[in-house]
């Protein structure tokens, strides 16, 4: 799974600010739970609970664009 900066950027600003070895195991473990809620073009949508990852797949890999929140920052979740 390939992380870029912006979707580094995002979850510091909306969700916890963190180190990226803590960012990357929070998504990759988060992402597990996700529903697919769309896929179109290459460009997925996966949501749980309150948090929505875009994501680009490519020859199955994963590259997370940018990540929603729907409740400000979820303060304890890591």
């Amino acid at each position: 799974m390939i992380l870029t900066k912006h979707a580094i950027e995002r979850f510091k600003e909306r969700i916890h600010n963190s180190s990226y070895d803590d960012i990357y195991k929070f998504i990759t473990e988060d992402i597990k739970k996700c529903e697919l809620l769309y896929s179109i073009n290459g460009i997925e949508k996966w949501r749980n609970n309150q948090i929505t990852y875009v994501v680009a797949k490519k020859k199955k890999r994963m590259k997370i664009i940018t990540i929603y929140s729907y409740q400000g920052k979820e303060k304890g979740r890591l």
